[in-house]
């Protein structure tokens, strides 16, 4: 029986260009929204579901299963992009 399901999080978690990764197998069989999105912080993740909860307050009953893809601590959130402060603190 097919799931809903949620995927937010970091690159893991991302469908990339090339049509291979896991979230594209899943969504083969279920219904799958992800969110994910490459070189992001745990604030942007932390972000990305709060966006899901704007649009419906009651969003976790609309889902099976929500897949959660933590990153690195290193990754911070700046308002441009994500950097990474371990490369930064070596130079």
């Amino acid at each position: 029986m097919a799931k809903t399901i949620l995927i937010a999080g970091d690159s893991f978690g991302c469908e990339w260009p090339n049509g291979k990764g896991w979230p594209l197998e899943l969504a083969k069989n279920n219904a799958v929204n992800n969110v994910a999105q490459a070189g992001v912080s745990e604030y942007k993740i932390l972000k990305q579901l709060h966006n899901v909860s704007a649009h419906d307050a009651y969003w976790i009953h609309n889902y099976d299963c929500v897949i959660v893809c933590h990153t690195s601590p290193s990754n911070t959130h700046s308002q441009t992009s994500c950097t990474q402060t371990r490369f930064a603190q070596r130079l």
